[in-house]
C-alpha cells in the first residue's frame, strides 16, 4: 500500500509541476494553473495519507488531511 500511495502522490505532483511550467497563450494559462495547483495539493494529500499510515495519526495530521482534500 505504501508504494501505491507514493507513486499516486508522485504522479499528481509531477502533473502539477508540468502544468505550472506550461507557457500557452493567455487564454489557456489560467486553466493549466488550476489543474497544476490541484495536482500539487492532491499529491501532497496523498503523501500525508502515506505518512499517516506509516507513522500513525497525530493531531496535526487529523486537521491537515481534510483541509488538503477539500482544497483539492
Amino acid at each position: 500500500m505504501d508504494y501505491i500511495f507514493f507513486f499516486y502522490g508522485l504522479s499528481f505532483i509531477i502533473l502539477g509541476f508540468i502544468c505550472l511550467l506550461m507557457t500557452d497563450p493567455l487564454k489557456y494559462r489560467f486553466q493549466w494553473r488550476y489543474l497544476g495547483l490541484f495536482g500539487l495539493i492532491h499529491g501532497s494529500y496523498e503523501w500525508f495519507d502515506l505518512y499517516s499510515l506509516s507513522s500513525g495519526e497525530t493531531g496535526g495530521f487529523l486537521l491537515m488531511r481534510p483541509v488538503f482534500l477539500i482544497l483539492s
